[in-house]
Formats: C-alpha cells, structure tokens, sequence
C-alpha cells in the first residue's frame, strides 16, 4: 500500500502510543513521509514521545523524504533529536550519514560540529563536500550574527574551540575551505582569530592571510573591511586592505558604516596610502544603495591623493539638480585632502590657458569656485571652505616667489573669497617693515584696487627705502598717474641711479600712454576723394 494512502484509524494512533513494542517505531516512520499532514504531525509527535532513541533515529534516517514543512515543525525538537544525529554521523550507513548531515545543518545543531568537522576533512569520504558545506553554512550564518552584534557566546564560543583546534593543524590537513570557514565565523574582537593574524609563527598565519587576499566571499571580505577603523589590526592586514582592488571590498566597507564609525574611518583613510578597491569609483556598477553610495564617495575623498577624480564627483553630483546631490557634493569636497595652494594655483592657470577642456582639474577648480557667487547657499559654503587659504596674506607671502601668471590667478581667487582687501592693503602700506610695503605694491594691481589706493601709493614714492620707491615709480607709471609726472623732474635728478632708471621708464611709458590717448581723442579722417573706388566687374 502507497504511503500516501495510509490513513490509520484513531485506535491505531492510540495502540501506537501505548505500546512498548519497538517495531512500534517502525510502523510510526511509515508516516513520516504521508501527504495528510494530520497523518504526519501524529507520527513525529508520537515518535518523539517514545522513550527509544531508535524512534528519533527513524525520524533522522527519513530526514531526506520529509518535506518543508516537516522539517520547520521539528525545529523545537533539535536538542532531542541531536544525540540521535551524533550517532548516526558516527555509525550509520552512508544514506543514515547523509540525512543527519542535512539535518544538522537544517537544525542548526551547532553542538554536532566536532562530529561534522572530520567528515568534512576526509577527502576520500564521499559525503566531504556535505558536510563541508553544512560547516560552511553553521560557520557563515553565527558570524553574520556576531559581526552585526547579534552574537550569542553560549554558542558560538564553543564552536570557536572546535574549529580552532583543526586550524591549528592546517599543515596536516590542507583544506583551504575550513580556513574560509574560519573567517566566516570569527569576528573583529575574537582572541582566537587575533592569535592567529599577530603571529607569523602560527601554522595558519599564512593561508588565513592568503585567504583575505583571495577570497571573493562576502562575509570574508567584510571581516577584512572591519578591520580598517581599528587601531590593533596588525600591517599585515592593513597592507591587504590597501592592495586589494576588488570593488566589493569597497562596497562591504561602506555598507557596515553608520555615522559614528564613517567619522573614524574618515580620519583613518587621511592617514593611510590609497586604497585600490576605491580606484575607479565613477566607473563601478549601479545598483548600490545611495547611502552606500555616499559613504564610498567620501571614503574616496578623504583617502585620494589624485584630487582630479574626487573633484569631478563633486561637479557631477552638483550639476544633479537635487538638493541631496549639491549637499553630497558639499560633502565630498569638505572631506578631501587639500593640495598646497602652489598646485591649485598651478592647475588653474593650466585651464585658463586651456580653455576648452572641462574635464581638467583646473577647469572643475573653476566650476567650484563659481560656487561661491551661486544661488545654493551649501555649495557656496563648501567653497569658501575649501578655499579658505587664499588669502590676502598668503598672496603676499608667495607673490615674489611665484611667476606671475600664477600670482595672477591666486589674486583672482582672494578676490573672491575676501571681497574687501583695500583696508588691508592700505594697512600693508603704512606697515613699518618694507618688505610687507614691496609686497603690497605688487599685490595691488594683480587685485585690480588701483583706482582705489591711488593716493596712498604716492607718498611711497619718497619712501626712506629705495627698494619700495621703485616699485612705487613702477606701478603709479602702470597705472598712468598724472601726478607722478609732474615729480619726473625731481626723479630724474635722484642721487639713486635705481630711482633715475625707475623715472625714465616711467617717462617713456607716460609719454607713449599720452600719444595714444591723443591719437584716440583726435583720429585722423581721410578725405572721400582719397578713398579707391572698388572697378566693377573686377576679378578681385
């Protein structure tokens, strides 16, 4: 009779339950694997009601034809069906060792793993690959658990032990999946684990580090990424974090960070060489979640010492139109390393000169620098943080150092930055140390504030120094002062031959500003007659 077709009476039921027949057992395993779930829930409640272990044995042996559902209403029986596992696992037959492996695993018998760990070694043993995968699964699924701080000790420690000790002997054994099981399992604070990657002598320090160099697996790849905030994790470990270029890595990092550790992370990536796995990020695949999104872009932009590709995010995500992509790209730009103003200064110059390509760093320099003067109060604050350096006294500081096409540009930025420099200016000016005076003479046309500092310009024309009353002469000449041409006379009789060269070419440069003023204020016109007709039907 098909199994399906049993439907025993009530009697029987009672019979069954009340006999200490063991053949009782094997009647009841009959109806394990019936289609009437009222037919099947009476065979697993009465066979693990039964005082004979053979009845929870029966119950395992049919593990492989028990369907879902079965399985799940046994899941408050695994402590009584464990002993029965064990057993079976040690004794049985090779279809008995199959069921109690699967069982195992879809009970979540931890406490067989010591049984569970030899198979899985013996390579010759057809169920290995079994229950490797069922250590695989127990290992994987208790340290998701403890590396998201839903650890239970109880547990999980004695499974530690027992793995631990095969660990050990990796020299004997060779099987590169426990070790992967290994790292599955433990967590960034376990002392097992921290004994094993702070001891180069331990037999398994090599092929546990090999593995964080290889392993694609995403519970290995996040236990590699949670050591990159801590300060214990050993150089050896910090130095794979650094090399490996794997995408995944990336994103495993950016997804276990909440705001508190992205703080920490940020400080600690300023402090370590860039990391390979953030190359690139433009270019990676969509489908990462935007909050994952955020924290990689500004991974990238406190650890990138190539400033081009965290600039060009920063442009990207403000030309969004959206409020989180102009607050995002605030944020990237906050977070970045600063370059040394020489270098900012020298790639904007580079897209002054180089007008049509946009996708310069000089030209995005340029694009948040615009920001300042923008509509979006975020940007306009991310600027002036960003450029915050460029300042009056840092432009004088460096104007006789850099060329002057370059002090040029820095002057066009402080401009933006500190609007009203004439107050300070003026203060360079009266300032007892000529060296700040020079300086300030030569900022003040780079700034374009001439017309308003004119008059104080003047009196340093009688300066006590002569190294500032030359390049008095020099600049009120530029600008085209009238008044100085009344003291070219005087000048050009100073006892000082610097001063005298001084006068003179500002003498031949107000006369040539004045013969071209003239030319402009009276053209010459040509008469008409004067004028060629053009000859018709002419070939030109």
């Amino acid at each position: 009779m098909p199994t399906s077709a049993l439907n025993p009476r009530p009697q029987t039921f009672d019979l069954l339950a009340r006999t200490r027949n063991p053949a009782a057992a094997a009647a009841l395993a009959r109806g394990l694997t019936s289609t009437a779930s009222d037919v099947r829930d009476k065979c697993l409640k009465l066979m693990l009601a039964r005082p004979e272990s053979c009845a929870r044995s029966a119950i395992i042996s049919e593990w492989l034809r028990l369907d879902a559902t079965a399985r799940q209403s046994l899941a408050n029986s695994k402590f009584e069906l464990q002993p029965a596992c064990r057993e079976l696992l040690q004794s049985g037959t090779s279809a008995q060792k199959q069921a109690a492996i699967t069982a195992i695993c879809d009970l979540d018998m931890t406490a067989a793993l010591p049984e569970l760990i030899p198979v899985a070694l013996e390579q010759h043993n057809p169920l290995c690959d079994t229950a490797m995968q069922a250590l695989f699964e127990f290992c994987d699924r208790w340290g998701q658990r403890a590396r998201s701080g839903r650890d239970v000790p109880t547990v999980r420690t004695p499974m530690i032990d027992a793995m631990a000790r095969v660990v050990y002997e990796y020299p004997m054994h060779k099987n590169p999946d426990l070790i992967d099981a290994w790292l599955v399992l433990v967590s960034w604070e376990d002392s097992a684990h921290r004994a094993i990657i702070n001891d180069p002598l331990h037999p398994a320090y090599r092929i546990v580090l090999q593995r964080f160099w290889e392993s694609q697996h995403q519970s290995i790849l996040q236990l590699l990424g949670g050591y990159l905030w801590r300060g214990s994790t050993p150089k050896s470990v910090l130095s794979i974090i650094c090399e490996r270029s794997d995408h995944e890595l990336a994103i495993r990092i950016a997804s276990m960070l909440d705001e508190n550790l992205l703080s920490a992370t940020i400080r600690r990536l300023r402090e370590l060489p860039p990391l390979a796995c953030l190359t690139g990020l433009a270019t990676r695949p969509a489908g990462v979640a935007p909050d994952v999104q955020r924290r990689m872009w500004l991974m990238l932009a406190a650890n990138s010492t190539t400033i081009e590709p965290v600039l060009a995010g920063a442009v990207a995500m403000s030309k969004m139109g959206s409020a989180d992509g102009r607050r995002m790209a605030a944020e990237i730009i906050k977070h970045c390393r600063r370059k040394d103003i020489e270098s900012l200064v020298y790639h904007m110059q580079h897209a002054a000169a180089n007008p049509d390509d946009h996708r310069s760093v000089g030209a995005h320099l340029q694009t948040i620098l615009s920001w300042i003067d923008g509509p979006s109060t975020v940007l306009s604050a991310a600027a002036r943080e960003f450029f915050e350096e460029f300042t009056l006294s840092r432009l004088l500081d460096v104007v006789r150092k850099l060329p002057a096409p370059l002090c040029r540009v820095m002057a066009q930025v402080v401009r933006h930055i500190e609007p009203d420099v004439v107050p300070q200016l003026l203060k360079a000016l009266e300032s007892p140390a000529p060296k700040k005076r020079i300086m300030a003479l030569q900022v003040i046309r780079l700034l374009d504030v001439s017309s308003e500092i004119n008059d104080r310009v003047l009196p340093l024309v009688h300066d006590s120094r002569v190294e500032v009353r030359v390049p008095a002469i020099d600049l009120l000449a530029a600008l085209g002062a009238p008044e100085l041409f009344e003291m070219l006379p005087e000048l050009l009789n100073d006892p000082t031959t610097d001063v005298q060269d001084a006068a003179l070419r500002a003498k031949r440069r107000l006369e040539r500003r004045r013969r071209a003023n003239k030319a402009v204020a009276n053209p010459v016109v040509l008469p008409t007659s004067a004028v060629p007709t053009p000859i018709e039907n002419s070939p030109c």
